[in-house]
């Protein structure tokens, strides 16, 4: 299937709405969609895992981090599957611009023989 998926936020500046999109578009992708992300702002389109791995070096490269906080998990488990829920704070300088969000990591895992092993991460 051949999805377009839009973000209307800045592309080019890191953010909680851009680092959804872009995990919804690379699980897209890892499902066996041609997926592509469309928005304003420094790319046109993000499109292949080198793209999205350059998007995370270069918030590495440009951001200081000066707190994250994450918080307690909320998990829900279904025999050898489990859902976790992982909150966090995070804020961050971009040049003289300062950010402060809360976001949430998704993760499904899977249970194997000896342990837990995390088979998506939104």
């Amino acid at each position: 299937m051949r999805v377009g998926v839009v973000c209307p936020y800045d592309l080019g500046r890191h953010g909680g709405v851009q680092d959804q999109t872009i995990r919804l578009v690379r699980w897209l992708r890892e499902a066996g969609h041609e997926a592509v992300l469309i928005g304003p702002g420094g790319h046109e389109r993000l499109e292949g895992r080198d793209e999205f791995v350059e998007s995370y070096v270069d918030f590495t490269q440009t951001a200081t981090v000066t707190s994250f906080e994450p918080q307690s998990p909320h998990i829900d488990i279904f025999g050898d599957i489990a859902v976790a829920c992982c909150p966090f704070s995070i804020a961050y300088n971009i040049g003289q611009a300062e950010y402060d969000e809360q976001g949430t990591d998704i993760l499904l895992l899977r249970r194997t023989d000896d342990a837990w092993q995390v088979v998506w991460r939104n």
